[in-house]
């Protein structure tokens, strides 16, 4: 029994590294790993049409979506700046107090 359950652990580890060798390949190749990313949209890529015309997809890449880009790139400067998370946040949420001190 001991022996079946080493045997087991082996393989659960096996498929865990399969698991993140995949999806580092995906990532490298520009495709979507999973979930919606702040910023991004998710766009199927189509790889033609099956037997009843419909559209078979291929992948998924991301899209820079403008209106959140413009969101990452203000907290990318705010931080740059020197404001802390907690302060970032407050500004993103219309603290006026946080808002007067970034028009500064």
């Amino acid at each position: 029994m001991a022996a079946r359950g080493f045997a087991a652990e082996m393989e659960r580890e096996k498929a865990k590294q399969r698991t993140r060798d995949a999806l580092l390949a995906r990532a490298k190749q520009g495709r979507v790993t999973g979930g919606v990313v702040f910023g991004y949209r998710n766009v199927p890529v189509h790889a033609g049409t099956d037997a009843s015309g419909n559209p078979v997809r291929a992948c998924v890449r991301h899209e820079i979506e403008p209106g959140e880009a413009e969101v990452v790139r203000a907290i990318f400067q705010m931080y740059v700046a020197g404001y802390g998370l907690k302060r970032i946040a407050r500004t993103l949420n219309g603290d006026p107090a946080s808002t007067a001190e970034r028009a500064r």
